[in-house]
């Protein structure tokens, strides 16, 4: 078992939360953070300074004024360091998903490469991005009603690698953001997430920061894309080039997926951070569970958050449970014969590819496209309820009487992971 000289405690400031009660960050040597209790904390600081049991059980008395022995510390800190040994032999939550990951710039790299890009957070760099935006926005104006798609597939392709290059600076714009303020990036990797090829940064140690700067962390890689977009967008009104335009094109749709707040991308993680509540895709089943004993008439235990912030997680818990209901019983059924029969079009549209003398047509690329992006977001979906509801069978069976009671999750550590995947 994992002993706790090993932990690091990232400061004794708590996180940065709406939270009524006050939790905070300990990090584990595989570098995982941890949300705990304030009595967590003071126990696990205890046992970093003291190796008797006594010794820490006199401290806890003292601060506390009411005794505290030796046996009970044995006992609750061997509870805890069980759950925080577990959490560490999970695989990080960066990695649930991926058929196919691999690092292409180690942390060290990244950070280097960073350094210099810190800038862009500054105010003078903030306000001539925003110029830079206007300028796009009017240039682009002048000119669209002239603009022609020529989707053939060198075009597609070389679209496609600017697409890329956006990508990469999407992942450097957070892990920058996370230089800013002072919290280490990660490396930057390459991987196949479900059925989608992305590339992805593990900035979780953003969690020692203040809300607003993980939300500046958040943004920050929209930043950095956007302003991809805008050159991409200015260089095609320069030279006429198709590349250029399907590549901006190709942003401003990975953008507008990506403020999506109900999957875990960055419009998730901005709602998160900016209003301070951790783990958020984890609270709709609170959320729910009180709206309905609520209505019900059972007693209720109040949501951790002011008035205001549980009405707006009750509200946003509604548009993620409808979100889903639209999917599956009415966006899918519609589509599922052309789900099904995605083979014979992807077929179709590569044996044509090529063959020169047989290009896709435009209806056929977009209905190629259209289609795999929906297999996609099936796929994903699909895949999160089921792990989810597998998980769930597992650990209600674990606490079951055929395994033996549970035990009290009193001061339990969680885990806290981000990931920006693109």
């Amino acid at each position: 078992m994992m002993e706790a000289s090993r932990l690091e405690f990232d400061s004794d400031q708590p996180i940065d939360s709406a939270e009524r009660k006050r939790s905070y960050l300990v990090k584990t040597p595989g570098g995982k953070y941890l949300k705990v209790t304030p009595s967590a904390y003071e126990l696990l600081q205890l046992a970093q300074e003291h190796t008797d049991y006594g010794k820490i059980a006199g401290c806890l008395t003292t601060k506390s004024g009411e005794p505290v022995t030796a046996e009970w510390v044995e006992k609750a800190y061997n509870h805890l360091m069980e759950k925080i040994d577990r959490i560490e032999k999970k695989d990080s939550t960066i990695r649930k998903g991926f058929w196919i990951r691999q690092e292409i710039l180690p942390a060290s790299w990244v950070n280097l490469m960073s350094a210099p890009m810190t800038l862009a957070f500054s105010a003078t760099a903030a306000w001539t991005s925003l110029a830079l935006l206007v300028v796009t926005f009017f240039v682009s104006r002048s000119t669209w009603s002239t603009w022609t798609l020529d989707l053939s597939f060198a075009n597609l392709a070389w679209g496609y690698v600017l697409l890329l290059v956006s990508l990469i600076m999407h992942e450097f714009g957070h892990a920058s953001a996370c230089l800013r303020y002072g919290a280490a990036p990660s490396g930057i990797g390459i991987g196949v997430y479900m059925v989608y090829p992305v590339f992805y940064s593990d900035v979780t140690s953003a969690w020692s920061l203040k809300r607003w700067q993980r939300g500046v962390v958040d943004l920050g890689g929209m930043y950095f894309q956007t302003v991809c977009g805008c050159l991409y967008l200015l260089l095609f009104s320069a030279t006429g080039l198709q590349p250029f335009l399907i590549g901006a094109i190709l942003i401003g749709s990975n953008l507008m997926f990506s403020l999506n707040p109900v999957f875990r991308f960055d419009g998730y993680w901005v709602i998160s951070d900016f209003l301070g509540i951790p783990n958020l895709s984890q609270q709709k089943e609170r959320v729910a569970k009180f709206v309905f004993d609520y209505l019900r008439g059972k007693p209720v235990e109040p949501l951790p958050w002011s008035r205001g912030l549980s009405i707006f997680m009750i509200a946003y818990s509604l548009v993620g449970y409808l979100f889903y209901a639209l999917f599956f019983f009415v966006i899918l059924p519609r589509h599922l014969d052309r789900i099904l029969d995605y083979p014979t079009i992807a077929g179709d549209f590569f044996r044509k590819l090529f063959h020169p003398d047989q290009m896709p047509t435009q209806p056929e690329v977009m209905t190629f496209l259209g289609t795999s992006f929906g297999v996609f977001l099936a796929g994903f979906l699909l895949w999160r309820f089921g792990s989810a509801w597998v998980l769930k069978g597992w650990h209600a069976l674990r606490s079951s009487k055929l395994f033996g009671a549970g035990r009290n999750r009193q001061g339990v550590p969680s885990g806290l992971s981000r990931e920006s995947k693109k």
